[in-house]
């Protein structure tokens, strides 16, 4: 029963974003990248090339400036915004200035701190804060933290997420380069704001942005990935959701695009964060990022944890179990014992 349910709702989601399309018509008057913007801009550069000019990008960028304000003032919990510069800006100033908010006990760097990362074409983070209510009950910040061309960040007239991967993916490649650096320079901020640890997680996309965080950025002390996108040849071959989505960026050059993508494609990649800070959910009827995917990284990335659940990519944040066990590690692994007096000297409560 829990099978049916979980494939049933992962089939409406497909459906509903189909028809969302659909609905909408043909999109030329969407300016998903400004005029002159050149198709393929990654493909002068090789894949070795393009990871460690990544690495270097992530290592010497300025830290942002990071603006911050108040959002709302619980009884549990002080709301901030925070707004700053993308490092690489794509023409579009909507989706050039990286919007979030925040959760936090005190100020900000007082306690250890979560990014969390949305998935593709989410509009809200509504779903997510019964995860992030965990994690703050274990003592941890909370950063939601919005992918290029998603909410705030989407272009004038397009919806969230519409212009990430273009018409048929052939901005794939731009779009996730800017959001590893977005969230790169941002865990850096943290840590340069003074959070004592600093992890990241991330669902779908945002598993993906997790795991490239886990390969390209070392000073990262949990990344946790749900039902990340990886495998991505296969993925965009088979996927429910994903079917024919990089034909176009593929066919141009085949060669140069299969060997930026394993730029991007953590099965072709090496963590640099030790194995045991790295865990991946993976929901067993998930049929958007079939579970054989995550678990084929997960056996070439050895000693990494993995937590199964009997859920799809849709239902598995709707997992009160899943919620516990994840907190309990990120609270394992950003709030050690000892810390918590420590933090409430420094007058976090």
């Amino acid at each position: 029963m829990i099978r049916l349910a979980a494939r049933c709702l992962d089939r409406s989601t497909v459906l509903y974003l189909r028809l969302l399309r659909l609905i909408n018509g043909r999109r030329e008057h969407i300016q998903c990248r400004p005029p002159g913007y050149k198709l393929g801009v990654l493909r002068p550069e090789s894949g070795a090339s393009l990871r460690q000019h990544l690495r270097e990008t992530l290592q010497t960028a300025p830290l942002p400036q990071v603006s911050l304000e108040p959002r709302k003032a619980t009884s549990s919990h002080n709301e901030l915004i925070f707004r700053f510069s993308s490092p690489l800006p794509c023409g579009i100033p909507n989706n050039d200035q990286v919007h979030g908010y925040a959760w936090l006990h005190g100020e900000v760097g007082q306690a250890p701190a979560v990014v969390l990362v949305h998935g593709w074409m989410m509009s809200h983070f509504r779903g997510l804060h019964p995860l992030a209510e965990a994690f703050f009950e274990r003592g941890l910040d909370v950063y939601f933290f919005e992918l290029p061309y998603h909410m705030h960040r989407k272009p004038p007239g397009a919806f969230s997420g519409e212009c990430y991967y273009g018409a048929e993916g052939q901005f794939t490649a731009d779009s996730v380069r800017q959001s590893l650096l977005d969230v790169g320079v941002f865990l850096r901020w943290l840590r340069a704001s003074g959070a004592p640890k600093v992890g990241v997680w991330g669902v779908s996309l945002g598993g993906w942005i997790a795991l490239l965080t886990a390969c390209y950025c070392e000073d990262v002390d949990l990344v946790v990935a749900t039902v990340p996108a990886c495998c991505l040849e296969r993925l965009s071959r088979e996927s429910l959701l994903s079917k024919k989505l990089m034909p176009k960026w593929r066919a141009a050059s085949p060669a140069e695009a299969a060997e930026q993508l394993h730029a991007f494609d953590p099965v072709y990649l090496e963590p640099v964060v030790p194995a045991e800070k790295i865990v991946v959910v993976v929901a067993n009827h998930d049929e958007i990022v079939p579970a054989r995917f995550p678990l084929t990284l997960a056996e070439k990335w050895k000693g990494i944890s993995v937590l199964r659940y009997p859920h799809g990519h849709i239902s598995i944040n709707m997992s009160a179990k899943m919620r516990r066990e994840v907190a309990a590690l990120a609270g394992q692994a950003l709030y050690p014992e000892g810390t918590h007096a420590e933090l409430h000297h420094k007058g976090v409560n």
